[in-house]
């Protein structure tokens, strides 16, 4: 995922870029001029939450829609994965079962909404994993 930064420049000609990553664990920070990358760059940034970890709490991860529940052959199921509660972090959604799956993934404010149309009839599963964990 890419995240610009804000740059503030300083009476020193040393400016300073902040920015705020979404997700924990390792992130590269590309800092360029006149795009060229400056010594250094791209840098290697480790975000942990405030306990030092590098991943949210995996337990308040939670998942609601009829997607999860039924759905009809040629249209459209969706559902939720609600990340709202548990700090930055990855998630990962797969889907098998009797057709091969493409699955569309929206950023949403409570996480994320994923939409998946099942082209044969069957028993599908969905499988959540956020950081490792399921």
């Amino acid at each position: 995922r890419r995240v610009h930064g804000n740059v503030i420049e300083h009476d020193n000609s040393s400016p300073t870029i902040s920015f705020c990553p979404q997700e924990l664990g390792d992130h590269f920070v590309h800092v360029t001029h006149l795009d060229n990358h400056i010594v250094g760059s791209p840098f290697r940034v480790v975000v942990r939450d405030a306990k030092g970890g590098s991943e949210g709490d995996v337990s308040q991860v939670k998942a609601y829609g009829t997607g999860l529940t039924s759905g009809t052959t040629g249209v459209e199921s969706s559902f939720i994965v609600d990340t709202s509660k548990v700090g930055a972090g990855t998630a990962s959604v797969s889907i098998k079962g009797p057709s091969k799956i493409a699955i569309d993934c929206d950023d949403i404010d409570e996480g994320y909404k994923i939409a998946y149309t099942p082209m044969k009839p069957g028993t599908y599963t969905v499988n959540i994993k956020y950081g490792n964990e399921e």
